[in-house]
């Protein structure tokens, strides 16, 4: 096509030879801007000299003079070789303008297509593609309005000819008048059978089902990975930022190509980016044509590369229309149109590449969150030893240390208490806590007339072990008396416990460095600030400890270091059980703590709860031992009556706060501990609540011979007469720490006599409590309790007891799946909600989109709005999710803290579940 064949006397055949295949043309940049075309470009001007000089030869006869000849039968062999010469010479001056647009020289393009549609005569072919021609050379040169006319020129003689005009990259050379004009080729229907076409239905709508669970499924991984923040709306507010960005950058609203690095890796690592193009796929790739349905009023014509989409955009044209909104008859066609200006969306089959991808980025959001979780539940970090010394002190060594920690021998755990040796049973005080439900006024009044020393200690070597199984259909006093374990013997020690908090210092510029560039270049010096100092105390088996002090005294920052969670300060010291340092496998094992807060199931009864506590921390009980223990947990914490009703929350009424507080402490009991901690556990409480759960309490912890620390802020008369010790601490300093029956009497030997009538624990409260009382009186009781602390050391490591092998990795997966189905189905917010908002969106897109059903080339672009706010939309509400799991995370983070099961058991057990509830989404986003 390039080279004309150039001589002194050009044949006719040479010049037309429509027989004659034209020969392929270059369909790269690369091939278009060869040296071949360059010397093409030589040629045709070659070509346009040596016929301007064959016709000056030919007595320069014009084009309209010989076609008067022709027309009158008067043409000679000469006048119909000049006739041949003009042809021959406006073809090439047509596709010298089309090599000037390939060579990116409009300015040129236009002076040839300008010299060519000044040709007198000229044909309804060539003058179309020299308006076309020079259209695409004006919007080059940004000059759109000039270009117009041309483009309605080129439309025009385009209907007059009855078609479509054919632009291929160069015009075939022929006779002018007698060029046929190409026609547009419509497709053929074929109507296929129902069967066949329902086939096609099913296997669509399967398609976008998979590709609708797969999206789902990534972002629900995402939604769990964002739940693991501490503050929840900070993770639905991440939520919500990650949705944008795929939103964003799903390739819809912005090409790949036009991103910037690094931003466009965010193209690829979003799950949205890969569900799109699919699902747009899915959505118009049924629309073949051989089930008669294709999409009307679109015509196929074939654009030049440099037409743009002003005639022919596509490959279509349609009458009446714009050529922008103009996009094709069948699916292929429509997605190859559509994919012109959206990178993302082709023509081609890439579904089970674009799963592939989802699942990979599924896969690493479940990582990630099985990664956080796992450090999260990692069991917390013991204190370190403090610097000066590396073991504790032991008996028989000279220091001493600050506070008392008594060595309890084990034929006595209550030596030095000042108790009587005599067992007394709660039925003889007159006030049974394990027997009733609710706390009677009678029986409050009998607990403050009692007093501490009638309260024995058990003695621990004469008392058999009595299993929870074998108060079977008994009474709950009956269950009291025989509720005793004679086990070994169990102390937990702390000794010069402190916590120390490193303060940033307040600098403008330290706060956008790290601490140590900060003080080396900003000049800035941190400083600490120490919570506890140098605590000692320690707990035996059958005691109550209770940690007092004001507001800021660090309670919760001691309880906190006793249960291994320091948080971001340094904890130093020495914590202790029978002498083994307490490490997370053992605190695991042998310990249990229940929260301020109580973390319980929602939707799960009391019963539910000790029944699954009892098959993960003991397995090995049959059916029967297993609901004979859940009976004796359920009649000596008084919930009998209440063992159907469901914990509840702040939106779901259920058990009362002191019922709530009691299941907490029997899902403990459930895991025979040697230690119970406990964080405030009167916190929210009436006065009657708040005693009959710490006379409770001490009962349990003789009864079962089990070491309890808890924490109280303003304890009553009649809840401090619980106590068999008492930590009081402020400002992180011990004010004293011994039996609760001689505080009275250490006040009095510092100087601070007790009143007459008064409650001794809110009386040493406002002794040491520095904001009402002067800090120098509070600083002379601090330093008055050295002298009067005796030195004690640890005893040396004891044996602990055995507390049998808890359920294994695929019972509890077993289990806890069972325990999140129950869930599941009762919970409305995790999934219910989700499934009707799901339905009711997708119903109102499909109301709005309703006019998309037309199989119309205006309603295209609407059909594939809807498949995007199909998508888009469904996939943000996991940020419902997002709030629920947080908060089931606190509960997981506890349990499995407390050793009743693994952080990957719960994730692939939670993971499980997960598929067959996005499966059902999937359906409920099918269904409309």
């Amino acid at each position: 096509r390039l080279r004309l064949p150039v001589g002194e006397r050009l044949a006719a055949a040479e010049i037309a030879d429509e027989s004659e295949e034209p020969p392929p043309q270059p369909t790269t940049e690369s091939a278009i801007a060869a040296p071949t075309l360059e010397h093409g470009v030589k040629c045709l001007r070659a070509a346009i000299t040596q016929c301007d000089e064959a016709l000056r030869t030919a007595g320069g006869l014009a084009h309209g003079a010989l076609v008067a000849r022709a027309a009158q039968g008067t043409l000679s062999q000469a006048d119909e070789y000049a006739l041949q010469v003009h042809t021959v010479r406006r073809v090439a001056t047509l596709q010298l303008a089309w090599c000037a647009l390939v060579l990116a020289d409009p300015l040129a393009a236009l002076g040839w297509c300008e010299a060519l549609l000044a040709c007198e005569g000229l044909a309804h072919n060539l003058k179309a593609h020299a308006h076309t021609f020079a259209c695409d050379a004006l919007c080059h040169l940004d000059r759109s309005a000039e270009a117009a006319p041309h483009a309605r020129e080129a439309l025009a003689l385009s209907d007059a000819m009855g078609g479509v005009v054919a632009a291929s990259e160069a015009p075939p050379a022929g006779e002018g008048n007698e060029l046929e004009p190409v026609r547009n080729v419509w497709y053929e229907r074929e109507a296929l059978g129902d069967g066949k076409a329902a086939a096609g239905l099913y296997a669509t709508l399967a398609s976008v089902h998979v590709l609708r669970d797969d999206l789902a499924q990534a972002r629900a991984c995402v939604a769990q990975a964002m739940s693991l923040v501490g503050n929840p709306l900070l993770g639905m507010m991440l939520f919500i930022t990650h949705w944008f960005v795929t939103f964003l950058f799903s390739g819809l609203f912005i090409k790949i190509s036009s991103v910037i690095w690094p931003l466009r890796i965010l193209c690829y690592i979003t799950p949205m980016r890969w569900g799109m193009p699919s699902m747009i796929y899915q959505a118009f790739s049924p629309y073949d044509g051989e089930r008669g349905d294709v999409f009307e009023g679109a015509g196929k014509c074939t654009p030049s590369p440099f037409f743009g989409p002003l005639f022919c955009y596509g490959g279509f044209f349609c009458e009446g229309i714009s050529p922008l909104e103009c996009y094709g008859r069948t699916g292929k066609d429509i997605l190859g149109t559509v994919g012109i200006n959206f990178d993302v969306i082709s023509d081609e089959f890439t579904m089970w590449t674009d799963i592939a991808y989802m699942v990979a980025i599924a896969v690493c959001w479940k990582l990630l969150f099985v990664v956080q979780l796992n450090r999260l539940c990692s069991g917390g970090t013991a204190p370190s030893a403090p610097a000066a010394k590396k073991k504790p002190p032991r008996k028989g060594d000279k220091a001493a240390v600050d506070g008392p920690v008594r060595e309890v021998e084990p034929a006595a755990a209550a030596q030095g208490t000042g108790l009587s040796s005599q067992a007394t049973d709660a039925s003889e005080l007159g006030f049974d806590p394990l027997a009733t439900a609710d706390v009677e006024v009678g029986d409050i009044d009998q607990m403050r007339q009692m007093r501490m020393t009638s309260v024995a200690a058990v003695p621990l070597q004469s008392q058999p072990t009595v299993s929870l199984q074998d108060f079977a259909n008994r009474g709950s006093r009956e269950a009291a008396r025989k509720l005793r374990s004679g086990g070994e013997q169990t102390e937990l020690a702390f000794i010069e416990c402190s916590y120390t908090l490193t303060i940033a210092p307040k600098s403008r510029w330290a706060k956008f460095v790290p601490l140590p560039a900060a003080e080396r270049c900003c000049g800035a010096k941190a400083t600490e600030k120490r919570l506890v100092s140098n605590v000692s105390a320690s707990v035996s088996a059958g005691h109550v400890l209770a940690v007092m002090g004001p507001s800021g005294a660090g309670k919760t920052t001691m309880l906190n270091m006793l249960t291994l969670d320091p948080g971001s300060g340094n904890a130093t010291g020495f914590l202790t059980l029978n002498g083994h340092p307490l490490t997370p496998a053992l605190y695991a094992q042998h310990c249990a703590y229940v929260t301020q807060q109580d973390l319980l199931w929602t939707f799960l009864t009391c019963r539910e709860h000790l029944r699954m506590a009892l098959d993960l921390y003991r397995p090995s009980l049959s059916a029967k031992e297993r609901e004979t223990a859940i009976d004796d947990l359920l009649d000596s914490t008084g919930l009998m009556s209440c063992q159907h009703t469901k914990a509840g929350n702040m939106f779901f009424r259920g058990l009362s706060g002191g019922q709530k507080r009691r299941l907490s402490l029997a899902i403990a009991l459930a895991k025979r501990p040697s230690v119970i901690f406990l964080d405030e556990p009167t916190s929210g409480l009436d006065s009657a609540a708040s005693a009959k759960i710490m006379s409770f309490l001490k009962v349990i912890a003789q009864r079962t011979k089990i070491a309890i620390v808890c924490t109280i802020h303003q304890p009553s008369a009649s809840v401090f007469e619980g106590f068999d010790d008492t930590l009081i601490l402020s400002s992180g300093r011990i004010a004293y720490f011994g039996p609760a029956a001689q505080l009275a009497q250490h006040l009095k030997g510092v100087g601070r006599e007790l009143p007459a009538n008064a409650n001794p624990a809110e009386y040493a409260l406002d002794v040491v409590n520095a904001d009402f009382t002067s800090k120098a009186s509070v600083l002379e009781v601090l330093d008055a309790w050295p002298k009067h602390a005796p030195p004690v050391f640890l005893r040396e490591p004891q044996q602990l007891g055995e507390r049998g092998a808890v359920s294994g990795f695929v019972g509890q997966v077993l289990l806890l799946f069972k325990r999140h189905a129950v869930l599941t189905v009762r919970e409305p917010m995790l999934y219910t909600a989700r499934m009707v908002v799901i339905f009711a969106v997708t119903v109102f897109f499909c109301v709005v989109y309703l006019e998309s059903r037309q199989l119309t080339q205006v309603q295209i672009m609407q059909k594939a709005f809807y498949v995007f706010w199909f998508v888009c939309v469904p996939v943000a509400f996991p940020v419902i999710a997002v709030y629920a799991l947080n908060a089931e995370f606190v509960t997981v983070k506890k349990e499995v803290k407390d050793g009743m099961y693994g952080p990957m058991a719960y994730a692939l057990a939670n993971g499980l579940l997960q598929l067959p509830m996005m499966f059902t989404f999937g359906l409920c986003a099918m269904l409309p």
